[in-house]
């Protein structure tokens, strides 16, 4: 019985996502513009760079911890920890859908990253979801909200 719900589970994610995937082919110039951001930070190694993709006002879930800190130095302070004891490697951002409304966004995706641990050198894949809301400031996109879950 479990084999069968499993196999189910499966069937209809891959049938919720078909039309997700078809339309994903068509973005629009504001759409790839989002995605092109959305690719830049999430494989970038500098962590300045990564901290200038949030919004000084970003309020985000962050993934299975609750809320994140809510001020740039709390947010590098988590990272340069993180930082300190895994590398991550981005090997697949995979847009579910790209909505833009003005200065506003919404990207889901599933990410696909190659984590590898600095002390014992164990490499593991992560597979999770996101969804990112952005927010186009003086011309500028950025993080403003988050939240995502394990699995794909």
């Amino acid at each position: 019985m479990t084999h069968a719900f499993k196999l189910i589970r499966l069937l209809s994610l891959f049938l919720i996502s078909l039309p997700l995937n078809i339309a994903a082919n068509e973005w629009t110039a504001e759409q790839e513009e989002v995605l092109a951001f959305q690719i830049h930070c999430q494989s970038t190694q500098n962590a300045d760079e990564w901290m200038e993709c949030f919004h000084d006002d970003f309020n985000g879930l962050g993934m299975n911890l609750g809320p994140m800190p809510t001020n740039k130095n709390d947010r590098r302070n988590l990272d340069s920890a993180n930082r300190a004891t895994f590398a991550r490697e981005l090997i697949l951002l995979k847009p579910l859908s790209i909505y833009v409304n003005g200065n506003f966004a919404i990207v889901n995706y599933v990410v696909q990253q190659q984590q590898t641990n600095k002390k014992t050198g164990e490499e593991t894949i992560q597979v999770s979801r996101w969804m990112d809301v952005l927010l186009k400031d003086n011309g500028k996109w950025s993080w403003i909200s988050d939240h995502g879950v394990d699995g794909p």
